[in-house]
């Protein structure tokens, strides 16, 4: 935006009184936003939906209240989260760093220590005498620390603050939560049919259970937009309107299949609408890129207070607004199903690295297969009646990289990394994601089970012994990329397989499982890891023997971990199970006997690669 800076000068007793049209110029950009008292802040957080609202161009939900703030406050176009699923990304907003950093990129782990230094927001603005609530839901992917919340229940509420004093709130809603599709899809709630909703090109088009799960999702759209009429209406009562910063955003994209959990703008573009005071800047729209994790950094200088130097996130408003170039976003394991996908976008252009391109992009995940679209979409497949588009996302396998151009592709359906017209743009995208990669010493190159070990072992967070041995990562990060292209790796992947470090050994033995050709000296490497002492590594290697053709001594390998290793690598080995459907046909008495572990993670990875199998065998 072209827009001359004008500074900003309310009192507080303009704002109070709703006159600061009189008593100051108004700003005339995001950049000239500033406040001379604390306003209160009201954040107004939904789950689990994308931008299907009328403000961003479908109008299928009538949304009155959120169409309200739209008129009264800024829309930004191009906001992200850094994940597809709320754990992750709510520990990225509640902390303003990236999951990737802080170890909670895996979808609900608990027990891995955050870097030191890590802060949540709301405690700096409580050291600045604002009360801070959350009502209700945290779900940071670590113990919340003491002094965030002067109340985090259902019960939090501002009023319950001392007179006059400036507040931060948080309202949790969870109508739209992808559980809802199911919970919630009787005929008797549906707000609109399946006759008046539009289809994403990613689903059948003529489908009806596609479209009931599609209009039951809009009612609820409708029905979580009625939550947001009360708290408005709450802050009128109040007479607060004019002395607090209103913003509504979701933790993530949409909750069905191909949305929630993917890097896809489906799963990581959310709505993002910001109403100040006085309405200030009343219906403008923003089209500068946005993470949410730069909400708690925005908030914080809204507020006076400047962002520690551990936050990532970048101020978006006012005088000290910082420019973003890039959005980065990350996948790993959910729920018990492991995966590691990274992804770099400019705006335009969406750069996606796999690191598991064996695996195909459509996971199954036990909690999902509730949703009647998933069970609908399962059964298509299997009957080889799918559309060419939604059959992309059920593909055995994927590339390791992907460049999609989102302003004329927005479903990302047309992958143009191997189109030459577009190479310079591809290595830019590539190269920007491996700086970002390295600055931030990406954990999630580290297996789960090993960050655990090096936590212990070192008896500090995995980051900080990473920023104390950078060599550490550096090797880890070139293992992991050149297992990527192991034909033309396959030398370097060997000599990895003796490395010291586990993780080193890991991606080796994992890349040299995909390479089209593997030598008799890189089976007999594989091999002497079959006793390595690291289960993780002992997997990997089973995986490629399997691949290599030594199916016995694999899955012997295999077995041995599922029953033996402790429960992050026993879940693991059972879920690489289902990456060899054909091949894992003699493992399925010992997963089998998993589906009754204890440990729900090993259970359900047992049981999704069973259902793997089974699929496999009828195939």
């Amino acid at each position: 935006m072209n827009l001359s800076k004008v500074t900003l000068a309310v009192t507080p007793f303009a704002l109070l009184t709703g006159a600061c049209a009189d008593k100051a110029e108004k700003p005339d950009s995001l950049e000239t936003v500033k406040f001379d008292f604390q306003p209160n802040i009201l954040w107004i957080s939904v789950e689990d939906i994308g931008c299907q609202l009328p403000m961003y161009g479908d109008s299928t939900a009538y949304v009155p209240n959120l169409s309200r703030m739209a008129e009264e406050g800024i829309v930004f176009d191009n906001a992200y989260t850094v994940a597809g699923v709320c754990a992750p990304s709510r520990s990225s907003i509640i902390t303003g760093m990236y999951p990737t950093r802080m170890g909670t990129h895996n979808m609900r782990t608990m027990g891995i220590e955050p870097p030191s230094g890590m802060v949540t927001f709301p405690t700096l603005l409580r050291e600045q005498g604002y009360y801070c609530t959350n009502n209700l839901k945290e779900d940071y992917n670590f113990s919340t620390p003491g002094g965030t919340w002067d109340e985090s229940s259902h019960d939090a509420h501002f009023k319950n603050r001392q007179p006059g004093q400036p507040f931060f709130a948080v309202f949790n809603s969870t109508i739209t939560h992808e559980s809802k599709i199911w919970a919630l899809g009787s005929w008797n709630s549906l707000l609109r049919t399946p006759s008046e909703v539009p289809v994403p090109s990613y689903y059948p088009e003529d489908n009806f259970l596609v479209k009931k799960d599609l209009a039951r999702n809009y009612s609820n759209i409708m029905l979580m937009d009625a939550k947001v009429g009360d708290l408005l209406h709450q802050l009128e009562a109040q007479e607060l309107m004019d002395s607090t910063i209103i913003v509504f955003w979701s933790d993530h994209g949409g909750p069905l299949p191909r949305q929630k959990r993917e890097l896809y703008n489906s799963g990581i573009k959310v709505p993002l609408i910001v109403r100040f005071p006085d309405k200030l800047l009343a219906g403008t729209r923003e089209d500068k890129l946005v993470s949410l994790m730069d909400l708690g950094p925005t908030m914080l200088a809204m507020a006076g207070i400047e962002k520690p130097e551990i936050m990532n996130g970048k101020v978006f408003i006012g005088p000290k607004t910082e420019m973003r170039e890039y959005i980065y976003a990350a996948r790993d394991r959910m729920d018990a199903q492991y995966e590691l996908v990274r992804a770099a976008s400019d705006g335009q252009y969406k750069y996606i690295r796999n690191y598991y391109p064996e695996r195909p992009n459509k996971q199954i995940i036990q909690y999902r297969l509730q949703i009647p679209m998933m069970r609908e979409l399962n059964k298509l497949d299997q009957e080889n009646k799918m559309g060419e588009e939604t059959a992309i996302w059920f593909r055995k396998t994927k590339p390791v990289e992907e460049l999609y151009n989102i302003e004329s592709d927005p479903d990302e359906l047309f992958n143009l990394a191997n189109d030459l017209e577009y190479a310079e743009k591809l290595q830019e995208m590539r190269d920007v994601f491996l700086r970002w990669q390295q600055s931030e010493m990406d954990l999630g190159l580290i297996p789960e089970a090993e960050l655990f070990r090096l936590q212990a072992e070192h008896d500090m967070p995995v980051y900080d012994f990473l920023q104390k041995t950078p060599h550490y990562f550096q090797k880890v990060q070139e293992a992991a990329n050149k297992g990527l292209f192991p034909d033309a790796n396959q030398d370097v992947l060997l000599a990895a397989l003796n490395d010291t470090i586990p993780s080193v050994r890991f991606w080796a033995a994992k890349g040299l499982g995909n390479a089209s050709n593997i030598s008799k000296d890189v089976v007999a490497g594989l091999k002497n890891l079959s006793q390595d002492e690291i289960p993780v590594v002992k997997i990997a290697a089973a995986y490629a023997l399997i691949k290599a053709g030594e199916k016995e001594e694999g899955i012997i390998i295999l077995e041995d971990v599922m029953r033996k290793a402790p429960e992050v690598s026993r879940a693991f080995a059972a879920n690489m199970a289902g990456s060899l459907p054909k091949e894992a046909m003699a493992l399925k008495s010992v997963l089998l006997e998993l589906v009754d572990d204890k440990n729900n993670y090993v259970s359900s990875a047992a049981k999704s690669s069973l259902l793997a199998i089974e699929r496999n065998a009828n195939q």
